[in-house]
C-alpha cells in the first residue's frame, strides 16, 4: 500500500516559498505567515523582501519570517535556501516553487537565450526546488506545489516560450508522482494552474511586439491574486492534483478539451487585441536582472475590473461543505416524496 501522506495544519508546518516579492508569492507569504506557518520567503529583489520583512512585522508575525535573496536559477542558492530552513526550524513540510517571469513576442521574434532564460526560470526551477526538497520532504511526509498555469494546457499567440516552460513543468510533473507513488513515498505534488491574474508580472515583462511601447497583459478576465493564495494554502492543507485557478481557467481548459480548432479560430481572431493596452510600457524589464519599484500584489492595469471571486474556486474550495449541502438537500427531497405519500 501506498504511504499516506500526512498533511499538518498551516500553524504547524514549516513552508519554503520561492518568488515571494510581489504578486501571488507575496500575499501568499502573507496569508501563510497570518495563518502561524514559518516561511522561509525568497526572490531576486531586495527591496520587495525588505518590503515584505516589514509588513509581517507590522502584523507581529515577523519572528516566523526568514527573508533570502535567492535565484531560481541558481542550484546552490535553492540548497542554501533549504538549508537556512533547516537550521532554523528543523524540517520543511511544504515547498511553494513560484518564481516566474513572462515574455510577450512572436516566435520568430524571441531570441534562443530570451527562450532558454523562461525554461530556466520556470521549468528548471521546478526541477530544482524537486532535486531540493522531495529528499528532506519524504523525511515525514509534505507537499511540493508548483505554480503552473492554464497555458500549460492551452498556449496563447506570442507566448511561446512562457507557454512552452509551462507545458514541460506538467510533463516533468506528471512522471514524477508516478515515481513517487511507486516508490511509496510521502510526498504530494500539486500544481496551480492560474487565468490571468492581476499582479506586476505584466509590469515587469519583456514586450517585443508591434506596439511595444505600449503594456500587454494577459486576456479577460482578471482575477485578484488572493484567490490563488487560497488555492495554495488549501494544497498545503489537502492532498490535491491540479487546481485551475478562476473560473475562466476552468472553461479554458473544457474548450480545449473538446474543440481545439475553435480555440484556434479563436484566438486567431481575438488573441492581439485581447492583450494590447493603451497604457505606456517602461523600458526596463525583469527578463535577466530584478527591478525595483514592483513589491505590490496587485498591477497597475487591470483595477476594478479585477475579479475577487471565482466560483469554481469557491466550490473547489468547499468540496465538504458542497457533498454535505447537496447531501441534505437529496435527503429532503426524498423527505418531501415520502410524506407526500
Amino acid at each position: 500500500m501506498p504511504t499516506k501522506v500526512r498533511l499538518k495544519p498551516l500553524n504547524q508546518q514549516v513552508i519554503v516559498l520561492f518568488g515571494a516579492s510581489s504578486g501571488i508569492g507575496r500575499v501568499t507569504a502573507l496569508k501563510l505567515l497570518k495563518s502561524g506557518a514559518k516561511v522561509t520567503a525568497t526572490a531576486r529583489d531586495k527591496t520587495g523582501l525588505d518590503s515584505l520583512k516589514t509588513e509581517a512585522e507590522k502584523m507581529g508575525c515577523g519572528d516566523n519570517l526568514i527573508a533570502l535573496i535567492a535565484d531560481a536559477t541558481l542550484t546552490e542558492q535553492v540548497q542554501f535556501t533549504a538549508d537556512q530552513t533547516i537550521a532554523k526550524w528543523g524540517r520543511i513540510d511544504t515547498w511553494i516553487q513560484n518564481s516566474g517571469l513572462w515574455l510577450i513576442a512572436p516566435f520568430e521574434e524571441t531570441t534562443e537565450a530570451e527562450f532558454l532564460q523562461l525554461i530556466d526560470v520556470i521549468t528548471l526551477g521546478c526541477a530544482r526546488a524537486a532535486w531540493v526538497s522531495l529528499p528532506l520532504l519524504k523525511k515525514q511526509g509534505g507537499t511540493l506545489i508548483l505554480l503552473s498555469s492554464v497555458e500549460a494546457r492551452r498556449s496563447l499567440p506570442n507566448n511561446s516560450a512562457y507557454a512552452a516552460a509551462k507545458h514541460a513543468v506538467e510533463g516533468f510533473v506528471e512522471s514524477l508522482r508516478v515515481e513517487l507513488k511507486h516508490d511509496k513515498a510521502p510526498v504530494n505534488v500539486t500544481t496551480i494552474m492560474p487565468a490571468t491574474i492581476d499582479t506586476p508580472l505584466f509590469e515587469k515583462s519583456r514586450v517585443k511586439m508591434e506596439g511595444g511601447e505600449f503594456k500587454w497583459v494577459g486576456p479577460r478576465p482578471s482575477y485578484h491574486p488572493s484567490i490563488v493564495a487560497d488555492a495554495i494554502l488549501y494544497a498545503a492543507t489537502h492532498k490535491c492534483r491540479d487546481i485551475p485557478v478562476g473560473t475562466a481557467a476552468w472553461i479554458f481548459m473544457q474548450l480545449q478539451k473538446i474543440s481545439p480548432s475553435f480555440m484556434d479560430w479563436w484566438f486567431d481572431k481575438s488573441g492581439w487585441t485581447m492583450e494590447k493596452t493603451n497604457m505606456p510600457k517602461k523600458k526596463e524589464d525583469n527578463l535577466n536582472k530584478p527591478i525595483e519599484g514592483y513589491d505590490n500584489i496587485t498591477g497597475d492595469y487591470y483595477g476594478s475590473k479585477t475579479s475577487k471571486i471565482s466560483i469554481y474556486n469557491i466550490i473547489y474550495n468547499n468540496q465538504t461543505m458542497v457533498k454535505i449541502g447537496a447531501g441534505l438537500g437529496i435527503a429532503a427531497g426524498i423527505g418531501a416524496v415520502l410524506l407526500k405519500k
